[in-house]
């Protein structure tokens, strides 16, 4: 993948994830846990991720794991996965995605999902999937606002 955005240290990027990272990954972990956490669907959606708030952005086994940056500070992060279908196609998943509060619209979320695009054109995937949480108007429409279509809705019943 080519670092989608200006020139390293300047504004927004993105681009794979290095084994640097893992200190940046799990601190962005600890923030999105908490802001999930709060959400509607939030809790439930985490005990179907089963992993640690520390791991809770990276992709488990051969996921693909992109960083976003400002000014060269790792701020963001998206992890892909892929999802191989009976008619031989295969769709990638954002697993996660996660940009800091205080760095959103800043282009940040922009480059990395721009990353990922690439990352699904490269592999041939036939489909890109992203998951919005019920009421996080700000995320469904961020994804809509780069193409992406709802294509089916989940409904639940705690018992």
């Amino acid at each position: 993948m080519t670092p989608a955005g200006p020139g390293p240290g300047t504004g927004p990027a993105a681009r794979l994830a290095a084994p640097d990272d893992a200190t940046d990954l799990a601190r962005l972990g600890h923030l999105a846990h908490a802001e999930v956490q709060s959400q509607r669907g939030g809790p439930a959606y985490l005990r179907e991720l089963g992993r640690s708030a520390a791991e809770l952005l990276v992709p488990p086994g051969t996921g693909i794991q992109l960083v976003g940056t400002l000014g060269g500070v790792v701020v963001g992060t998206l992890a892909l996965g892929e999802v191989a279908h009976a008619d031989r196609t295969v769709t990638g998943r954002v697993t996660a995605l996660y940009v800091e509060p205080g760095a959103r619209g800043a282009g940040v979320g922009e480059r990395l999902l721009a990353g990922a695009v690439e990352v699904a054109r490269t592999r041939g995937w036939a489909a890109l999937d992203a998951t919005a949480l019920p009421g996080d108007r700000a995320t469904k429409n961020f994804f809509e606002a780069a193409g992406l279509v709802t294509r089916r809705l989940v409904v639940s019943l705690e018992l």
